[in-house]
């Protein structure tokens, strides 16, 4: 009765052991099946949306707060977090339980947000650019302001000069007509005083000027009727008594006293004045004129028939012919002088031999710096920064013996920064280098130096035509040409490092074993490539260690911890291993493959071979959505681009721990009942 007893507790036993594996099997089939849902949303799924949204909670923050302080509109992000906010917060009140979800909305709110995000950036930059260019035209329309101003100005200072050149022109004019009113006056006194003394030396001048019978008779005749009927008018006797009256008072002044002598052979008016200084004018028989004056003003045409200038100052004249001892260059401020009139010879012989030239500009010309000549200019100038590789520099270039020199400094403009290279040839924000350059016929070099010193030669580049070689600050060489035929360069390390252009292509290959290439790069069949049959035929049994970052950049990829940081265990490897167990095996045809093989039979031209066959593998938006997006490589824009198979693989571990301790602990109890069934 006990073994009965003993038996029926073991079956009860297995059977309750039975049910258990059963229970776990069904909960996880369930689980796979749940997964397997698009329209399921798990625990571990919810986990990273949580993470997500807490994220995007200070971005939602951040965005509002700099949209308000710009003055821009805030209801594309309002509306983006609100959805999204209102869909998930029912979701997450239970993180334990799946649920179920429909996948496009869940996609689409949180699609939406990231889009009002970065277009709450694009709206504040571009507010900011325009505030840039608007301050830019501003500047621009107050310089421009500035500049009418000041030429408004200027004007009205010429017209205020003009005014007084006029007012002093009148005042002039006004002080001569008072002067011609005193010698009229000195010559009426005279008239009044002794009419008849006057009148009797008008005509004993007359009677010895006229010697011929005829004057003689008419002078007999006439003089004295004339002069009595001229001397007695009524009209001129009273005139006469006017003027002399007025006249008088103008004389009596005490600031000067005036004379007039008459003879038959000259004739001068002098002015003495109370301060000791005189003026007179003076015409003698043989036709000279004199003028001894401060200033004279004739106003109205005047014609000068032959005249001799000492100094004078002409405001604007049209000279027909001009013959000049001596011109000042320095009053030529305008205007184009004809060639043809110059004697260059004599310019250049006795005017610019042994002299400075600054600020002319000379077009066309045939300039002639003779054997020893030289030619030297000074230079200070920044490049555009949105040109290629723009420089700034400073220093002076001369023309000696058919050789340019240019020294001086420079630096370079990288990264948005001014500098220049250090001694370890490394960009240092800030820096600068002296530079020395050469040009003449064949040849040109270019040296850049170590900071601080004009001889020590950082690094040097050098070309003629045989190639172009460069040196470094160790003195290592470097050659491009025809290493063929310039003997002068057939060196052992110029032979490692020689290029060559492949005829036809736009290809450079570098070192050549045979018809194996060690390295060609530029055009190859109908794209752009990198090649080298060195490195195809070495092999090796080692582990894939290269990797091509999105710049072109190939590094080499390790795994020591001598490399890394912040080494720590991953925290969600389980949940990891259950995302990766939702994958698929996807197969395609490789599109650049395709594509090739498309374009080789269009143009039937020989190509490498090219395979188009099934490949097998994963599809790496397939990760993105299943939450592995840290097996993913993204490359520029962070646009996906492939999955990093060498490590996509290690959420299975934990896994195959758990089957492995699963495994373990059914053995036992298999064995265990074994044991018993067997007693």
């Amino acid at each position: 009765m006990s073994e009965v007893g003993q038996a029926s507790v073991n079956v009860d036993e297995n059977l309750a052991i039975a049910n258990t594996a059963q229970q776990t099997a069904d909960e996880a089939n369930s689980g796979i099946t749940d997964i397997n849902d698009p329209n399921k949303l798990s625990p571990a799924e919810k986990a990273t949306l949580k993470r997500k949204y807490d994220t995007d909670v200070p971005i939602y923050s951040m965005d509002k707060q700099k949209l308000s302080d710009a003055g821009l509109s805030t209801r594309e992000i309002n509306n983006a977090m609100s959805a999204l906010t209102a869909y998930m917060t029912p979701f997450f009140a239970d993180m334990t339980t799946t649920d179920t979800v429909n996948r496009d909305t869940l996609n689409t709110v949180y699609s939406n947000f990231d889009t009002a995000d970065k277009d709450s950036d694009n709206s504040f930059a571009n507010m900011v650019s325009g505030a840039a260019s608007g301050a830019m035209v501003a500047g621009n329309n107050a310089s421009e302001a500035a500049s009418s101003a000041g030429s408004q100005a200027s004007e009205a200072h010429n017209s205020a000069v003009a005014a007084q050149d006029s007012a002093s022109s009148a005042i002039e004019a006004a002080r001569s007509a008072a002067d011609d009113v005193e010698v009229v006056s000195s010559a009426v006194t005279a008239l009044k005083d002794g009419s008849t003394m006057t009148v009797a030396e008008l005509e004993s001048g007359l009677q010895t000027k006229i010697s011929t019978s005829d004057a003689d008779t008419l002078v007999d005749t006439k003089t004295d009727s004339l002069a009595e009927t001229m001397v007695k008018s009524s009209d001129f006797t009273s005139y006469k008594d006017q003027t002399a009256s007025t006249i008088d008072t103008l004389i009596t002044s005490a600031d000067a006293k005036s004379e007039m002598i008459q003879t038959i052979d000259n004739a001068s008016v002098g002015f003495k004045n109370a301060d000791g200084t005189s003026y007179q004018i003076a015409l003698s028989a043989d036709g000279t004129a004199l003028m001894d004056v401060s200033k004279l003003i004739i106003n109205g045409q005047t014609s000068i028939m032959d005249a001799t200038i000492g100094t004078a100052q002409i405001a604007d004249a049209a000279i027909t012919n001009a013959k000049i001892a001596n011109l000042d260059a320095g009053k030529i401020t305008t205007g184009i002088m004809d060639a043809s009139h110059i004697n260059v010879d004599q310019l250049i012989a006795n005017g610019i031999n042994g002299k400075t030239v600054t600020g002319i500009t000379i077009n066309t010309p045939t300039l002639n710096l003779g054997l020893n000549g030289t030619f030297t200019e000074a230079y200070d100038y920044t490049q555009d920064t949105s040109w290629f590789l723009p420089k700034k520099a400073s220093g002076t270039v001369t023309f000696n013996h058919g050789v340019i020199e240019d020294q001086g400094t420079m630096q370079s403009y990288v990264n948005g920064t001014w500098g220049a290279v250090n001694d370890s040839h490394v960009f240092t924000s800030g820096m600068t280098n002296n530079v020395w350059t050469e040009y003449a016929p064949g040849y040109y070099k270019i040296n850049m130096y170590k900071q601080g010193s004009t001889t020590n030669v950082l690094q040097r580049a050098y070309a003629d035509p045989t190639g172009y070689y460069y040196t470094d600050a160790a003195g290592n060489n470097t050659y491009l040409g025809n290493i063929i035929q310039t003997s002068q360069v057939q060196t052992p390390s110029l032979f490692a490092t020689v290029l060559n252009q492949m005829p036809g292509q736009l290809r450079m290959k570098m070192v050549a074993n045979g018809s194996d290439w060690g390295l060609q790069v530029g055009s190859y069949a109908g794209s752009e490539a990198i090649l080298s049959d060195f490195i195809y035929n070495s092999t090796s049994s080692n582990s894939a260690n290269l990797y091509t970052t999105s710049n072109g950049h190939i590094v080499r990829s390790t795994s020591a911890s001598k490399y890394k940081y912040n080494i720590k265990h991953a925290i969600d490897e389980d949940s990891l291993a259950d995302k990766l167990l939702t994958m698929h095996i996807s197969t395609w045809n490789d599109k650049h493959a395709v594509d090739s093989y498309a374009q080789t039979l269009a143009d039937n031209t020989a190509s490498e071979d090219i395979s188009i066959k099934d490949n097998y593998g994963l599809i790496a938006e397939d990760l993105r959505d299943a939450g592995l997006d840290m097996f993913i490589e993204y490359g520029k824009n962070h646009t996906i681009e492939g999955i990093e198979y060498d490590r996509a693989w290690l959420p299975l571990l934990p896994k195959m721990r758990q089957m492995n301790d699963k495994i373990n602990e059914y053995e036992l109890r298999i064995s265990k009942l074994e044991a018993k069934i067997n007693e």
